[in-house]
């Protein structure tokens, strides 16, 4: 349902500037209300937008603002797209596949309506956050209405696993933006308490959403698992947490930071692993 600040009723704009100039056909997943795509659409002569959303009220409010809305699930909906022989050289995922019982199909499926050279443009709330890594070692996981802790996110997501989620459906990640939120309550007492831990990630604890830019895998000899860049867009210095001096070396200490955490039971992650293959739309 949609409620009263439902943000896909505005443009956010620290996405949209990530879409090329020259892309003339959009795909906006999970599209909402439809501002973003509407907001660039009424910028960009000749931009045709097609957007896929489940909730039926903001499809509603969709149709209003953009070429054409599908409403249903995503993947039904890119299934249909392929069918249909349409191609897209943009894309936009805005804080959707976390909401996604299968998020890597759902990008696989994506890839298969791309153009060669299309470019997407995904963000995730970052499961790294500060607020949510202190409620863990506090040994709190109390999901909200909205926020980190969505009650509705069905998936989590850092750096690292969004990367994983792009490559596996067939994306080459080209960039990486962390994009900052307001500081919580008293996290500078509780960075100072982990001052001296190995391999702190300080600019992952500070990071409120990854935005992500990809393209299309062409198959070209080699490995397409480029290591992508990381951009980063400052907050106001006040806000920023400070992370302390000597964590800036990077150091591998099994069982703690590094992946091998099996000797940690403590910080062990679970890492499920989702199938590329995408399977027929019922």
């Amino acid at each position: 349902m949609l409620s009263f600040g439902d943000p896909s009723r505005r443009e956010r704009p620290e996405l949209t500037r990530h879409l090329p100039e020259g892309a003339r056909r959009l795909l906006d997943a999970g599209c909402g209300a439809g501002g973003s795509s509407a907001a660039l659409r009424s910028r960009r002569v000749g931009l045709h937008v097609t957007g896929i959303e489940k909730d039926p009220a903001a499809a509603g409010l969709a149709r209003s603002r953009v070429d054409r809305v599908i409403a249903g699930d995503a993947n039904r909906a890119l299934a249909d797209l392929a069918r249909e022989g349409e191609e897209f050289d943009a894309f936009l995922f805005a804080d959707v596949l976390e909401h996604l019982a299968d998020p890597v199909e759902a990008l696989a499926r994506a890839r298969l309506v791309a153009a060669p050279g299309a470019t997407l443009v995904a963000s995730v709330p970052n499961a790294g956050h500060l607020s949510i890594v202190r409620d863990l070692v506090r040994g709190r996981f109390d999901p909200v209405p909205a926020g980190l802790l969505d009650a509705g996110h069905l998936r989590w997501f850092t750096r690292e696993s969004l990367a994983e989620a792009l490559e596996e459906a067939g994306w080459r990640p080209v960039s990486f933006e962390s994009w900052p939120g307001e500081p919580p309550p008293e996290s500078a007492e509780f960075l100072a308490g982990l001052e001296g831990w190995p391999g702190l990630d300080c600019e992952s604890l500070a990071t409120y959403q990854w935005i992500a830019v990809a393209r299309p895998v062409s198959g070209e000899a080699g490995d397409s698992r480029e290591v992508a860049g990381t951009s980063r867009r400052e907050p106001p210095e006040d806000s920023r947490p400070a992370c302390p001096e000597d964590m800036e070396e990077e150091r591998e200490v099994p069982g703690v930071w590094t992946d091998d955490r099996d000797h940690c039971p403590g910080f062990q992650i679970i890492r499920t692993r989702i199938s590329t293959r995408v399977s027929p739309a019922p």
